[in-house]
C-alpha cells in the first residue's frame, strides 16, 4: 500500500506513474479474475464482484490518461529510476493479490 500511496513528498509525476502501472496491470487481469470468480464461485455476485467488474471496463480508459499525463514529464525524467518504481508498483500489485489468495479459504 505504501508503493501505491507514497507520501507528500513524492512527486507528482511519480503518482501518475504508479497510478499507470496499477490501471495496466488491472486491464489484462480483471476480466480473468471477475471470470474465475463467476466460474468457481457462482454465487458470489454484485456488490462482491463490482471492484472487478469497474476495473475490466475502465482501466483501459484510466491507464490512457495517466499516460498522457507522463508524456507531459518524459523529457525531464530519469527513465532507471521511473523504471525502477514501475517495477516496484507492478510488484506490490502482485504480492497484494498473493497475500489475498494465501489467506482465502481452501
Amino acid at each position: 500500500a505504501s508503493i501505491w500511496s507514497g507520501d507528500e513528498t513524492r512527486p507528482l509525476v511519480v503518482d501518475l506513474l504508479t497510478l499507470y502501472v496499477i490501471e495496466t496491470t488491472q486491464r489484462g487481469l480483471a476480466p480473468a479474475l471477475l471470470h474465475g470468480l463467476q466460474r468457481h464461485h457462482a454465487h458470489i455476485a454484485g456488490d462482491a464482484t463490482m471492484y472487478f467488474r469497474v476495473r475490466a471496463r475502465d482501466s483501459r480508459a484510466h491507464a490512457i490518461v495517466a499516460r498522457a499525463a507522463l508524456q507531459a514529464w518524459y523529457d525531464s525524467l530519469d527513465p532507471s529510476e521511473l523504471r525502477s518504481h514501475a517495477l516496484a508498483a507492478h510488484r506490490a500489485y502482485w504480492e497484494m493479490l498473493d497475500s489475498i489468495a494465501d489467506s482465502a479459504p481452501s
